[in-house]
């Protein structure tokens, strides 16, 4: 019989059987084998079995005469009966049970067939169609367990530890997720993995519907960090084409007009699916946004423009208040039981449920902007601070077992109280006058100082408050010094590139960076000194890094196997002399014996620079080169303008000749280029 809900506003709908005065309530959500139902029938008493199957859209009570050779339920001995109820008395689920006088009977499941998967470690490289890396995510402690037995099917996957770095030159941020929390040891890591899932699946095909009897998945605490141009790269890598962005407006209708109620069909291409138990536990993200200049994208896809008037305001105010760092993002736990639906639906249910928490706590975002100072984080520290003073010499009191060990709390209470509230304030300040300064070097217009600038921000971070002060003094004499000098330079360079027309706009670009080029470092100056304090409060604390040198790939674009030796001279390429030679493509390179120095060939020079500060010691343009003479213990190039010779001493006749061939050959292709052009 078709059935209707007398109450279809509750949340919870049960059919009710009614037989003999015997009633019993059935939740038609739970598909499967439930109870057996017990009623008085004359002087004896009958059993009727209970099955819910789905049938496509419709769910099926099915009631059957009480067969206790294919049933899984059992009837109880009234021995059994009355010595459980003893023994369970307090437990109402046991008790419901045993009004019936029914238990399951316990299977052994029969393992068919199992296997394990333990890695120590997993790396995963992405590259984008110009052949750059642009990500490269790093697992540990991998474990990878399946069971499969004549009942159930299990899944149960963890990880340890998990990281995404941010492998683009550049970025202000290079690892982009992380866990937040970092293990103390490889027990703390086994107890506490970055992510733990666990499926179980019933291999129940009676009841309609693809069975499972579990779900979870459990992520520790993340740290999300990204900047603007790592996000824009991500984007023409992914090349979305979102439904519904092409379609034509007028063709969409916004309801639908017909009256008639439609019976609910399934599609037969969507299987419908059923978990006794979802669990996806609660999740707490620490976003950060900075924006940032676009530097590994296409020129003709920067959004940006100085010639606009409007873009070049809404860029330096977007510089200094679009940056967000560690807004603490908390999703709550979802528990669903007794779920069934489609793929889609389910999905779509996931979506509201996050999308619902994340709108919710706006507010922290908002809170965590940096140029208000992140007051979301300095009340967070300053909380943590006051609860550490109170907390710390309770549990030397209570919990320890000496007399010290109130001293001993009272001390490391303190300690945790100064150093989080100097930690707050110092970076509170820090950020305020760091995204001052990055909107005022926005407002340059000298793409070359915003360039600096950015490479020696991300180069030199202060770790104390000494080396702070030395960055920050520094700081200001490049703002100071870049100022007055653009007055003369950037005239002449516009008048060079655009004659009168970009002369004048060079006098225009001078009168902005005159003024706002100090301001800059006066800012910088501020934010380093406060970093530096700030750094000085966690200095012993474990700084995070990429796992590994991002990969090189060379300029024909034939992917190789990683090479360390390579990847580290494409970073030294990159962070020589704060980036001046950011934009060559790099060749080879060769550590010298004695002074730590090191010889470079690019795709336009040769150079030798110390690795200890990536200070360039000499380098020549092909274009400058006299004269390349090998001689058994080094290389000698000779300059054509002054005629001035510059060796490279090379003492081991491998690497000479390994050097020397890798010299050739790129001086060959430049002159081979060369030779048309003349």
């Amino acid at each position: 019989m078709a059935y209707s809900w007398d109450l279809p506003y509750l949340k919870e709908k049960t059919l009710v059987l009614s037989v003999n005065d015997r009633e019993r309530e059935v939740s038609l959500q739970e598909i499967g084998s439930l109870v057996p139902f017990k009623f008085p029938a004359g002087d004896a008493s009958s059993i009727i079995s209970i099955d819910v199957v789905a049938e496509g859209p419709t769910q099926v009570l099915v009631l059957a005469d009480y067969d206790s050779k294919q049933s899984v339920f059992k009837q109880r001995t009234a021995s059994q009966m009355t010595l459980v109820e003893r023994d369970d008395s307090d437990r109402e689920s046991t008790k419901e049970m045993i009004k019936d006088g029914f238990e399951i009977i316990d299977v052994d499941a029969v393992i068919t067939f199992s296997f394990q998967i333990r890695l120590e470690g997993i790396g995963i490289s992405v590259l984008n169609q110009r052949m750059q890396e642009l990500i490269y995510v790093s697992m540990t402690g991998l474990e990878l367990r399946y069971t499969d037995s004549n009942m159930y099917q299990s899944v149960n996957m963890m990880v340890k530890w998990l990281q995404i770095d941010n492998q683009l030159y550049g970025g202000s941020s290079p690892i982009i997720l992380c866990p937040t929390q970092t293990p103390k040891d490889g027990k703390d890591a086994a107890a506490h993995p970055t992510l733990h899932s666990a499926l179980v699946r019933a291999k129940d095909d009676t009841h309609g519907v693809v069975y499972f009897k579990y779900f979870s998945a459990l992520l520790q605490e993340l740290t999300v960090s990204m900047d603007e141009d790592f996000l824009y790269t991500l984007l023409e890598f992914s090349k979305f084409n979102v439904p519904g962005w092409t379609e034509d407006p007028s063709k969409i209708q916004l309801c639908d007009e017909s009256l008639d109620v439609p019976e609910p069909v399934s599609k037969d291409d969507e299987s419908q699916l059923f978990f006794e138990v979802l669990h996806l536990h609660p999740m707490k993200v620490n976003l950060s946004f900075m924006r940032s200049d676009h530097v590994n994208i296409e020129e003709a896809q920067q959004k940006t423009s100085s010639h606009n008037p409007i873009m070049y305001i809404f860029n330096v105010l977007t510089m200094a208040i679009g940056n967000i760092d560690a807004a603490p993002i908390t999703l709550n736990a979802l528990l669903l039981e007794n779920v069934r639906a489609s793929g889609p639906v389910l999905v779509d249910v996931l979506q509201r449920h996050y999308s619902q928490d994340f709108f919710y706590q706006l507010h922290l975002v908002v809170g965590s902007i940096e140029f208000l100072g992140n007051p979301v984080g300095l009340f967070n520290n300053l909380s943590s601070g006051v609860a550490d003073f109170f907390y710390e010499p309770y549990q030397g009191f209570i919990m320890g077992d000496r007399p010290q060990d109130f001293g001993l709390g009272v001390v490391r209470g303190t300690s945790s109280l100064l150093k989080k509230t100097v930690f707050g304030f110092s970076d509170s300040i820090a950020k305020i006058t760091g995204s001052v300064g990055k909107g005022l070097s926005a407002a340059t217009m000298d793409k070359s100082f915003q360039e600096r600038r950015r490479l020696g921000n991300q180069r030199n971070t202060p770790k104390h408050a000494l080396s702070g002060f030395s960055k920050g003094a520094t700081s200001l004499a490049q703002g100071v010094v870049s100022g007055v000098t653009g007055i003369v330079e950037q005239p002449l360079a516009g008048a060079q590139s655009g004659g009168v027309e970009g002369f004048f706009k060079g006098l225009g670009k001078a009168a902005v960076g005159v003024v706002t080029k100090p301001l800059v470092g006066v800012m910088d100056f501020t934010s380093n000194v406060t970093s530096g304090i700030r750094n000085t409060t966690t200095v012993f604390d474990r700084d995070q890094r990429r796992k590994r040198i991002p990969r090189h790939v060379p300029k024909n674009g034939i992917l190789t196997m990683y090479d360390k030796s390579e990847a580290l001279g494409q970073s030294w390429l990159k962070q020589v002399d704060s980036g001046q030679y950011f934009y060559d493509d790099y060749i080879a390179h060769l550590v010298l014996k004695g002074d730590n120095m090191v010889a470079m060939l690019t795709s336009k020079r040769i150079m030798v620079f110390r690795a200890e500060n990536l200070k360039v010691e000499w380098e020549l343009e092909f274009a400058e080169i006299q004269s390349i003479a090998p001689f058994p213990r080094g290389i000698s190039i000779t300059s054509r303008r002054d005629r001035q010779e510059n060796f490279i001493p090379i003492f081991e006749q491998t690497s000479l000749t390994w050097f020397s061939g890798k010299i050739e050959e790129k001086v060959n292709q430049f002159n081979a280029e060369l030779k048309p052009l003349e």
